[in-house]
């Protein structure tokens, strides 16, 4: 399954999965539609959270679903300019931090 990245942190990577619908008691189904056929408005698309290992450049990750309805199997995250980016610093540091200039404890 193809998706792309709705928000990336340093820490994690955040989808809205096609295949998964919640309502607002965090139920899933497999639809946004009711058994007789009509939209049921309350359900909106699910999010998905996943690791981020790889930064913040643009690429692919492959990761296991996390559907639980679904059968098991990989998902390709597409990261791209259209990604939301949040709580990464600034710039890399580009110089090295000495220890005696954060540790608090005598050096020896």
């Amino acid at each position: 399954m193809d998706v792309h990245a709705h928000l990336i942190t340093p820490t994690t990577i955040s989808y809205r999965c096609p295949e998964c619908w919640s309502d607002p008691k965090r139920r899933t189904y497999t639809t946004n539609r009711g058994k007789d056929g009509r939209i049921i408005r309350n359900r909106k698309p699910t999010i998905h959270w996943h690791g981020n290992i790889g930064g913040q450049k643009n690429q692919v990750v492959a990761r296991t679903s996390h559907c639980t309805h679904a059968r098991l199997r990989d998902v390709f995250i597409t990261i791209d300019d259209k990604t939301v980016r949040e709580d990464f610093p600034e710039h890399e540091p580009t110089e090295l931090i000495e220890p005696k200039d954060f540790c608090k404890l005598p050096m020896i």
